[in-house]
């Protein structure tokens, strides 16, 4: 089926493969760890290398500090006109970080995807985002939202509504942690849903009968039994 929200690969292994079908490809500081990856520098060249199609690629920041974070964003910006830079609203500390998002929006005009968005507050600071005409994402933690006990829809409505008025700013449903969380996200009006590994392998079940998954599932636990002994 075709989907009504752009898909983007969220991971830092097998993007050669995900690059192909998905809409873009993100990733973060926390798949670069999982990945043992250590060379930032050589994963984003390869990753660009990699998209022959010019799709929107995101990679995140990791400083201390607003004069670290712009550095990085700066030198991460330059490896391609497609790739966007992930800076959080907020520091590692606390700090406010969206002087530097409207600085790297508006004055020096990079693709900015910003991430770490979780309140409607967080929201309000990012109404400057309103003027851009440059491609810009809202990446809203609703996964994390969701691990709270507190309903990501509530937060994702106030930021559709917030940007309703300017196309250039795409919202953005993070956290995917199941195959209908995609269609949540469709519902709620989201542009563009991060999808890892184990959920975009996944995706195919959409609109399968739940007889006939019913039917696979026990056929799948007889296969893996098939070697057991029970006497």
């Amino acid at each position: 089926m075709k989907n009504k929200i752009d898909i983007y690969y969220d991971g830092s292994d097998y993007i050669q493969e995900y690059i192909k079908t998905a809409d873009g490809v993100t990733t973060n500081i926390g798949f670069l760890k999982k990945s043992n990856i250590t060379d930032y520098e050589a994963f984003i060249k390869e990753t660009v290398k990699l998209n022959n199609q010019n799709k929107p690629v995101s990679f995140q920041v990791f400083g201390e500090t607003l004069e670290e974070c712009r550095s990085q964003a700066l030198k991460i910006s330059s490896f391609g006109e497609e790739v966007f830079v992930k800076i959080p609203v907020v520091g590692p500390h606390g700090q406010d970080f969206t002087s530097l998002v409207r600085e790297m929006v508006l004055d020096a005009k990079l693709n900015i995807n910003t991430t770490c968005v979780y309140t409607k507050d967080q929201i309000d600071d990012l109404d400057f985002l309103n003027m851009t005409d440059k491609k810009t994402i809202v990446s809203i933690f609703c996964g994390r939202i969701g691990d709270t006990g507190a309903d990501p829809f509530d937060i994702v409505n106030y930021a559709v509504s917030k940007f309703r008025n300017n196309d250039n700013v795409k919202i953005l449903w993070a956290g995917c942690q199941r195959v209908l969380d995609i269609l949540h996200a469709e519902k709620s009006g989201c542009d563009i849903i991060t999808v890892p590994k184990g959920v975009y392998d996944k995706m195919n079940r959409i609109g399968v009968s739940l007889h006939d998954f019913s039917v696979k599932t026990s056929y799948d636990f007889h296969m893996d039994g098939s070697q057991l002994i029970l006497k």
